[in-house]
């Protein structure tokens, strides 16, 4: 017993498909669309994550403005991050107003990878080896990070002086 129509004994056609070929056809063009949706949550995701990481290199980077006396400038020779994406290591030369340039470890861990329009929250922060206590950490979280100048500062860590007015 078939549900497929077929041609008439008087030659008059009705569908010219079944519909079981009909239904494949349909599903195979809903696995393409939910594949490509897939496809494209992943790049979206991807893109993301790669941003968040950015963020994080960028606001550890800033910390430089907090720990340097002012007028102090800063040149990146180096940069990585953990596996698991929540601990920037930068490597940078750091020329001190009256000081020679002197080379510089930051290390600064996050308690995870922001999504956007969320603030980075330290959880450590190591400069050449020193461990910032817990006050100046709090400090730098409420006071630095959620700052205008530390969301203008450029990946550099140096800050945008072109957006000031």
């Amino acid at each position: 017993m078939s549900c497929g129509l077929r041609k008439s004994d008087d030659g008059e056609s009705g569908m010219s498909e079944k519909p079981e070929t009909r239904w494949g056809r349909i599903g195979i063009v809903i696995a393409i669309a939910t594949a490509m949706a897939l496809m494209a949550t992943y790049a979206v995701l991807s893109l993301s994550n790669s941003s968040g990481r950015d963020r994080l290199q960028t606001a550890c980077a800033s910390l430089l403005n907090v720990l340097n006396p002012p007028g102090s400038t800063f040149e990146r020779v180096g940069a990585n991050m953990s596996a698991s994406d929540t601990v920037a290591r930068l490597l940078y030369v750091i020329n001190r107003p009256g000081a020679g340039p002197s080379r510089a470890v930051i290390l600064c861990a996050f308690e995870d990878v922001p999504v956007y329009g969320q603030h980075p929250k330290l959880v450590a922060v190591s400069l050449n080896g020193l461990q910032l206590g817990p006050a100046r950490l709090s400090f730098l979280n409420r006071f630095w990070l959620q700052s205008v100048e530390s969301a203008a500062a450029l990946p550099s860590g140096a800050p945008d002086l072109e957006q000031k007015s």
